[in-house]
């Protein structure tokens, strides 16, 4: 009598086709979540080739030029956002305008958004926001309260004094910065 292998043991052919099939579903689960990546399946804003996404709060510095960002969806589609730029309250100073003392921390929210100081441009897939070559925190200061103001410290250059608040799908990202103004 001749034996043949295939019919000798059916419960180690399906446990062998059960691995197999595993095996496969986890080499395509590992390159999803690489294809992926750790953002997840949210939105995200991309800057210096770095990827920010839902509920960051990171430094940057900015260049005395147009900074783009990039506003990436995880679906492949048209990301909803708005940028706004405020006063970053941890980098708080005093200064004097019309003979008063005033924080640059203000009790009225319209004292702390300075997003037209730098013309911020938003596109459908990205935004833009420019650091004028002769920035100043203090000319920005100016322009927010349209008078002339006297900073009453010295101010730190490495500090952020500004954060670039980005709504993204519901979600905030906190880009709080500094800037490098171009010298030759």
């Amino acid at each position: 009598m001749s034996r043949h292998s295939d019919n000798r043991n059916p419960v180690l052919r399906v446990t062998i086709c059960i691995v197999f099939v595993l095996i496969i579903a986890g080499l395509i689960g590992g390159l999803l979540y690489r294809a992926i990546g750790s953002r997840g399946t949210t939105d995200y804003i991309n800057y210096n080739d770095i990827d920010y996404s839902a509920e960051t709060e990171s430094d940057i510095t900015l260049q005395a030029q147009d900074n783009i960002f990039s506003v990436k969806s995880a679906t492949g589609g048209m990301a909803d956002y708005s940028v706004k730029i405020v006063a970053n309250s941890e980098n708080n100073f005093e200064f004097v305008m019309d003979g008063q003392t005033y924080n640059f921390i203000s009790a009225d929210e319209n004292n702390n958004d300075y997003t037209s100081v730098f013309g911020v441009s938003e596109y459908a897939d990205y935004f833009v926001v420019n650091i004028p070559d002769d920035f100043t925190v203090e000319g920005a200061v100016e322009s927010v309260y349209g008078k002339d103001i006297e900073i009453l410290d010295e101010l730190n250059s490495s500090y952020c004094y500004f954060t670039i608040v980005i709504t993204l799908g519901g979600n905030s990202i906190n880009l709080n910065f500094n800037y490098c103004l171009a010298t030759f």
